[in-house]
Formats: C-alpha cells, sequence, structure tokens
C-alpha cells in the first residue's frame, strides 16, 4: 500500500517522553514541534474538533495567535495521527480496537501514550468554560508565577496631545506584588485487560474525554473564584459592593439593569462574555427585549453594542470554598481579563503528566493524568459583576 505520509524523523520511545518532559512538553506536543504534521491534517484535526463543540474560528478569535489552546492541541493531534497513519500504511493494520495498538509492532505501541493525551486535551477542551473566558494559556516551570503588570497610574495611562519638546507620558511595568500559584488536578483510570482490548478506540477515546470533563468543571469553578476574589495582587483586585453593579429590585433583572451594567465598564474594556447561574439567565431569557433578535426597536441608527451583543454563558458555580455564587453574573472581556498558566513537566514531573501501569496480579490497566493550572486576573478592570441578590 502506498505510503501516503512522510516517513516519520523522531523515534517514539521511553526515552522521547522522558525528552518532552524535561522539556515541559506532552509527548505529543513534543512530536509536533519535532516532526509537525502537514498542513491539511492540522486544518483537518482543528475543522472536527470544532465541528463537533459547534464552535468555528470566530468562537476563539480572542485568544493570542500563539497561546490558541485549539491550535495547540490540532498541531500535536495532527502529529500523532501522521505517525500512526504511516505506521498504520506500512504494517497493514488497521487500529480499530486498543488490542490493535499493541499487536502490530512497538514503534505503534509507543504511540498510545501520545493518543491518550490528545484525548484527555480533546476533553478539556470540549468541556468548562475556561476556553470561553480566557485570552490565552502560558507554560511556565514552576508552580508559582509572579507576573508582570503595568503598574502606571490611571491619570497617566490616559491619552493627551504631547507639547513639542515635552516629555513623554511614561507607562511603567513592574513584577505582580504577590505570586499566583498553581493547584493541581488530575485523575485516576483503571480497567481489566479484557474490558479494555476490544473496545473501539473511538468509544474508548470518548470515556477519556469524558473523564476528564469533570477535570474541566472543576479548572471552570477555580477561574470563576479567581474572577471574584481577586488572584492576590493589586492589579487582579477581588470584586467587592463598591465595584460591582447592583440591580435596582434585589432578586430580580430588569433590561435597565443589564444596560447600566455593560457600560459601567470603562473604555477600552468591553463586555463580550457573561456568566451567569440559571436562575439568573432564566430572568434575562424572559425579558422582552430579549425575546426578538435584532436592534429594531432600538431604531435604525442605533448601532451601539449594548447587553445583547453579550455571549452569555450557564454555570450552576457555588462550589465549596469558592466566591462565585449562582446570583452573581459575571461580565468579562475575554481579550484581558484572565489569563491561564500551566507547569508542563520538569525534573520532578508536573503539567500533563499522562502515565499507564499494570496490576499484574489483578490484571488491571491503570492509566493516570494530572497536571498544574492556575490563573491570573490580569486586569480587574476587565471585569464587571452583576450582583443580583445582594451576593457581595
Amino acid at each position: 500500500m502506498k505510503i501516503t505520509v512522510s516517513k516519520p524523523t523522531v523515534a517514539v520511545d521511553d526515552g522521547f517522553y522522558k525528552e518532552a518532559n524535561l522539556a515541559c512538553q506532552t509527548g505529543a506536543q513534543r512530536l509536533a514541534e519535532l516532526d509537525p504534521a502537514p498542513a491539511e491534517f492540522v486544518a483537518a484535526a482543528k475543522g472536527k474538533l470544532l465541528a463537533k463543540l459547534n464552535m468555528d474560528e470566530a468562537s476563539i478569535a480572542h485568544f493570542d495567535p500563539d497561546s490558541n489552546p485549539y491550535d495547540q492541541w490540532a498541531q500535536a493531534k495532527a502529529a500523532v495521527s501522521a505517525h500512526l497513519t504511516y505506521y498504520k500504511e506500512r504494517f497493514t493494520v488497521p487500529l480499530i480496537t486498543v488490542q490493535d495498538f499493541y499487536a502490530t509492532d512497538t514503534v505503534i505501541t509507543s504511540l498510545f501514550p501520545a493518543w491518550i493525551e490528545t484525548e484527555i486535551q480533546a476533553g478539556l477542551l470540549a468541556s468548562g468554560l475556561v476556553n470561553e473566558i480566557i485570552f490565552g494559556t502560558e507554560q511556565v516551570n514552576s508552580t508559582k508565577v509572579t507576573g508582570l503588570y503595568n503598574s502606571t497610574g490611571s491619570a497617566d495611562r490616559e491619552l493627551r496631545e504631547i507639547g513639542e519638546g515635552a516629555e513623554l507620558p511614561k507607562a511603567e511595568l513592574t513584577l505582580a506584588d504577590s505570586i499566583v500559584t498553581l493547584n493541581k488536578f488530575g485523575r485516576q483510570i483503571r480497567a481489566s485487560y479484557e474490558s479494555t482490548a476490544s473496545q473501539r478506540l473511538d468509544a474508548f477515546g470518548q470515556h477519556l474525554r469524558d473523564i476528564a470533563t469533570q477535570v474541566a468543571i472543576d479548572e471552570t469553578d477555580q477561574a470563576l473564584h479567581i474572577l471574584i476574589a481577586g488572584d492576590g495582587t493589586t492589579m487582579g483586585a477581588a470584586e467587592s459592593d463598591s465595584t460591582d453593579h447592583d440591580v435596582a429590585d434585589q432578586g430580580s433583572i430588569a433590561y435597565s439593569d443589564l444596560i447600566a451594567w455593560y457600560f459601567g465598564m470603562d473604555e477600552p474594556y468591553r463586555i463580550d462574555k457573561a456568566v451567569f447561574g440559571d436562575t439568573d439567565l432564566a430572568l434575562i431569557a424572559n425579558l422582552a427585549e430579549f425575546k426578538t433578535d435584532t436592534y429594531a426597536g432600538f431604531g435604525s441608527n442605533f448601532s451601539v453594542p449594548g447587553p445583547k451583543a453579550v455571549k452569555y454563558l450557564r454555570w450552576s458555580g457555588g462550589v465549596t470554598n469558592s466566591s462565585y455564587v449562582d446570583r452573581l453574573g459575571i461580565g468579562i472581556d475575554s481579550r484581558r481579563a484572565l489569563r491561564k498558566y500551566l507547569w508542563l513537566g520538569g525534573p520532578s514531573g508536573g503539567g500533563l503528566l499522562q502515565e499507564q501501569d499494570k496490576i499484574i496480579t489483578r490484571q488491571l490497566n491503570v492509566w493516570t493524568f494530572s497536571y498544574w493550572c492556575g490563573f491570573r486576573k490580569w486586569d480587574s478592570a476587565a471585569t464587571h459583576v452583576l450582583d443580583c441578590n445582594a451576593a457581595l
């Protein structure tokens, strides 16, 4: 059979995964860097994922181009797929079930951990709200991060005309006054040899993605907690009764409340995403102004964005020790409100660390995955809370 992809230039073995860990990368990411897949493989992987999530390129336009997690995943997935395609055709193996990874050649077996990584990451991307509300992901080499902040006073941030020969206004960048601490997330998956060997790969992959879903939920609760409680720094300050917008009639939401909340965010910020609980989403959806699909009621020349231009996201929230509760609506400028940090590896391990073990006496396979993740509230002015029931 004709090989449709180039022969891999990288040998994937135990040493490869150790090198990836030392480079603070997953195996799949390392493969994408050292032996990138053809562009059509990357485009196909990304297009398939976005279609499955009912998303398009516009849905992820708020990400920094260099830290777009959907692009990063697609590159990793495509690299693994390209290697598998080459070896499947070389050894004429169909790779339909889990046991097919072990039935032909060790070179295919060695790709199984990287395949698992891409399935887990797909589950993390598919669930929770994190990737809706962050503007980028940064990989770091520690569980603690000291960020760089713009500490310029508000008066000096304003644009102004500068007289000839006059000194230019200063913008000060300084290290944060507190450290952002990352937290560990993960799961352990156990299954007998018999129960997994005959499973189709697409079904087994779906189980992995579903298990990763709970981690994405935990991650979302942490992100929303940071947006409300702050990250401990001055620029990432907590929301309070003095910074939020209280509805006029406690427990209810009028369209005038949404107008005041939306326009309560100063220039150059814009609320484009908002997280609400079920109670308040139902109130908003039942407003007369939300039952029409156009701005026609404002007149043909009214083109100023408003509350109807916001993407409303549903979250029940209220986890133990979280500052986020059901009656707080979090308005977010997703271009600058929140940044995610990942510790991916290092000599002592971390990040998305995916490992497999066998309990011989019980004929069990054990897969584990874990990673360290944290959030920085980049600019507190990019978050504006609508307090619907005196929650703050």
